[in-house]
């Protein structure tokens, strides 16, 4: 990539930026083939692989000592967690983000019923009210965000939920989530 022209290297960078953001910040349910633990040792070898390209260079510039430095400890842990964080980020680009775009522009438009329990996770930072179950049985990530007006409605109950969005192939994206009259 550093022979790359500069606009080619932004270019790319920023399209798996937003990709990333799509996929960790949308309310998108991946297909069930795009989720779960099947998804887990490919991702991680993935992360294997992005490892090892960040690190390669970085041996033959300098050797161990431009790759470990003073803190060997540091550079062990980095080391074991880089692969499995990296293999979510790619899922998260993967089977979220680029599915997202897909049906956002060949997806059908969908309307459903389902049967939802609402819960209240006071010590989230971003969602702290969701909704589980339905089609988000069995899934990674198990909820869907709602605002606190619909939870108080329902407080930790089961409740009847009309999901609106489009579907494709690839999964559902959830654009609105309202309670059933």
């Amino acid at each position: 990539m550093a022979r790359w022209p500069r606009a080619l290297r932004y270019a790319v960078l920023g399209s798996v930026s937003g990709l990333l953001a799509l996929g960790a910040f949308s309310d998108f349910i991946p297909a069930p083939f795009l989720s779960g633990r099947a998804w887990i040792a490919p991702m991680v070898l993935l992360g294997s692989g992005l490892t090892v390209s960040i690190v390669a260079p970085a041996y033959r510039i300098g050797g161990w000592k431009a790759v470990v430095g003073k803190q060997l400890f540091n550079t062990v842990l980095a080391l074991c967690l880089a692969p499995p964080l990296l293999g979510l980020l790619c899922w998260l680009v993967l089977a979220r983000g680029g599915p997202w775009i897909y049906t956002r522009i060949a997806g059908v438009d969908f309307e459903e019923t389902h049967v939802m329990q609402t819960a209240a996770m006071p010590s989230a930072r971003a969602c702290k009210y969701r909704l589980s179950g339905g089609p988000l049985a069995h899934r990674f990530p198990g909820h869907l965000c709602i605002d606190e007006a619909q939870y108080r409605r329902h407080p930790e109950q089961r409740v009847s939920v009309l999901l609106r969005g489009q579907r494709s192939v690839l999964g559902m994206r959830i654009a609105s989530i309202s309670d059933v009259p």
